[in-house]
């Protein structure tokens, strides 16, 4: 039950977006300025504000690394391994690459938090601030390199990086962080309260970019990066802890972040960088709704 009511409202937000685009707020140009704020203002504001936390967490060492960054390894090699077999275009890769890799950091909070309480929020707080920011740089680079309408050297990458606004968040947060400097307590209220916008603006405008027609459309990119991100990915990640002396609690965390579904924040950038962004809109979709199912028996199975 504790999984299901953290999914609920990510669908209803959802759900939500796509009536009032269609039914009640039908100016395009409304949306549109709608996924400028959330991308250029919101989603960094909630970036800083998790990423500055000065934690001192004890469960910093070396097994989550390895785990966390080796599952990034798989799920990106299985990405290009259904791209090899299916043959998607271009864009949807890039819907299919994210939506393999994102998870969505405030599900993953929350029933870290109702599971396993202050130990939990600890572990999942560390694995939020060592992937975000590779994985902001991962899928920047791989929706450069695969845009169509623009010709990729190492000027436009780098470019595309440096001026992209989710990883500079990330690499102010992160520098707040290892300095101790932190956040003063003016700006990280005006930060977390931007950064809570953020999700709800995020996925209301998922729910007004969703096509339901695409849904039967694209369903091999929705199947395979569903696939990646709600089975195989948990399931690696299962059989590579077990690997390793790590207590209960931080394994479960891990176990649970690596079977979360995809991030809002993948359609913001599919929209602003030229991907599919109606392809990752149902990937978004399918997987909020899919993983009320996923979830509680993966859980199950790792107590």
């Amino acid at each position: 039950m504790i999984i299901i009511s953290a999914l609920l409202p990510v669908f209803g937000l959802i759900v939500l977006g796509y009536f009032l685009r269609y039914f009640a707020l039908k100016n395009l140009l409304f949306w549109r300025r709608a996924e400028q704020l959330t991308y250029y203002i919101l989603f960094p504001s909630l970036l800083i504000s998790k990423l500055a936390l000065n934690d001192d967490a004890e469960t910093t060492f070396l097994p989550i690394i390895i785990s966390l960054y080796l599952m990034l390894v798989v799920g990106s090699i299985l990405t290009f391994i259904a791209w090899k077999i299916i043959h998607f275009d271009r864009p949807v890769f890039t819907s299919v690459f994210q939506g393999s890799i994102r998870f969505n950091s405030y599900i993953g909070l929350a029933v870290a938090g109702q599971l396993f309480g202050e130990k939990g929020i600890a572990v999942a707080a560390v694995i939020i601030g060592l992937l975000i920011p590779i994985i902001n740089i991962i899928c920047v680079i791989i929706l450069a390199f695969f845009n169509p309408k623009k010709r990729l050297n190492l000027q436009n990458t780098l470019g595309y990086i440096f001026r992209n606004p989710l990883i500079l968040a990330c690499a102010i947060g992160t520098s707040l962080n290892i300095s101790g400097i932190g956040l003063p307590g003016d700006f990280n209220q005006i930060l977390s309260s931007l950064g809570k916008l953020a999700v709800t603006f995020g996925l209301l405008t998922v729910g007004a970019g969703l096509k339901l027609r695409l849904i039967t459309q694209s369903m091999e990119a929705v199947i395979s990066s569903t696939f990646i991100r709600l089975i195989l990915l948990p399931v690696f990640v299962f059989l590579i802890t077990d690997l390793f002396q790590i207590d209960i609690v931080t394994r479960s965390v891990l176990i649970l972040f690596s079977g979360l579904p995809t991030a809002s924040s993948g359609y913001i950038l599919a929209r602003q960088m030229g991907g599919d962004a109606e392809v990752m809109a149902v990937i978004i979709s399918v997987q909020s709704s899919m993983a009320a199912v996923t979830l509680p028996v993966l859980l199950f199975f790792t107590a």
